[in-house]
């Protein structure tokens, strides 16, 4: 199984206890960008339910945030 070693992760948090997270990753000398959706149990930890990762291509990149900002 591949180990993945977290650079950097952003977050943003809306409704109750939800939350979008948006982090950088490398494995196996690759770099992805990965986008996680989840949410925090009573507990306070939080909890993924689903999540995509994209290779690091700045022509991938551009498409994505001109598609989420135009759609």
């Amino acid at each position: 199984m591949p180990e993945y070693k977290v650079i950097s992760v952003e977050e943003y948090k809306y409704g109750n206890n939800k939350f979008v997270e948006v982090s950088r990753k490398t494995v196996d000398d690759q770099e992805f960008i990965f986008i996680s959706r989840g949410f925090y149990n009573p507990a306070g930890e939080k909890r993924y339910k689903g999540g995509m990762g994209f290779p690091d291509d700045p022509g991938l990149k551009e498409f994505l945030s001109e598609k989420i900002k135009t759609i």
